[in-house]
């Protein structure tokens, strides 16, 4: 039984923002907006606050890395404060973006980052289709991008598996050398829509019952701490996603303004949540996320 709150603070993720310019028919974000578009608000986390919240654990991080379930960092306003302070550091920064910024925005950039920095890049397919997910997106922008950071920093470029771009993963990661990158991560999504999803993969198979898998937590091997664009500490992202954050005890309970991240160590909710994090009462989103089946 696990009885400890999981102290490995070496990389610390951070969803900095919620906004986005893109419209990824089965991102969170997109799916939020469509259904309560009078509720949705734009939020962007406080340097400050959370310079506070970390403070305790500040020495012990050797990786910032910056992604979101709802927005994309570089849309955040003061996006170069952030990464100027987590250099200023002598962190490493990881970016997870979706690379649709100006040209001037990666020669800003640039200026900040090294090659033991990281940037991944979200292509899912060929300059000609990629945008059939990453609606409003342009090519151009990506090559912007790429020309700017390849050989200044490990540039990274991720592909989200679709029925569209199934069969041209090999052609993809050929395009990606020839431009510079440094890796190609391919990605299998668990975001399908009920029934027939035009996106899903032919050859998907579906996970089976989350009551008949093992559970191997994520959260216990390796650091999974997130802060949310709202201001909230979680113990890992996936709860940031709409499908799971309201059903989990974190959902609101650590407010960063409020709170540091000694008061989430010691409290009660952490106690709880990761002594009972075992095969027999685990939450159905950790069921979910970091199930496995047997022997597997």
């Amino acid at each position: 039984m696990v009885s400890s709150f999981p102290l490995d603070f070496s990389n610390f993720e951070l969803e900095i923002t919620n906004r986005c310019n893109l419209a990824c028919p089965r991102c969170s974000r997109t799916d939020l907006i469509s259904l309560y578009p009078k509720h949705w608000k734009d939020s962007d986390l406080d340097l400050d606050v959370f310079k506070r919240f970390i403070a305790p654990v500040l020495s012990e991080i050797q990786i910032f890395e910056f992604k979101g379930t709802l927005g994309d960092p570089i849309f955040h306003a003061y996006f170069l404060d952030w990464i100027y302070w987590c250099k200023s550091q002598r962190k490493r920064v990881k970016i997870h973006t979706n690379g649709q910024a100006g040209k001037r925005l990666w020669e800003r950039l640039v200026d900040f980052l090294d090659q033991d920095d990281s940037v991944i890049l979200g292509i899912d397919g060929m300059p000609d289709d990629f945008m059939k997910y990453r609606i409003n997106a342009r090519w151009s922008n990506i090559e912007d991008c790429a020309n700017t950071l390849a050989g200044r920093v490990d540039l990274r470029w991720q592909f989200i598996v679709f029925s569209y771009n199934v069969n041209e993963i090999g052609q993809a990661q050929q395009l990606s050398r020839e431009m510079g990158f440094n890796g190609f991560d391919v990605i299998h999504s668990n975001r399908w829509l009920d029934g027939e999803d035009w996106l899903k993969p032919a050859d998907y198979s579906l996970p089976r019952n989350t009551t008949d898998r093992s559970i191997d937590p994520a959260c216990l091997k390796k650091p999974m701490h997130i802060v949310s664009a709202d201001g909230y500490y979680m113990p890992c992202c996936y709860l940031i996603d709409d499908r799971w954050r309201y059903k989990s005890p974190w959902a609101t309970a650590f407010k960063i303004q409020d709170c540091d991240i000694d008061s989430v160590i010691r409290s009660s909710i952490s106690s709880e949540f990761f002594a009972n994090l075992n095969d027999e009462s685990a939450a159905e989103y950790c069921r979910f996320q970091c199930g496995k089946c047997d022997g597997k």
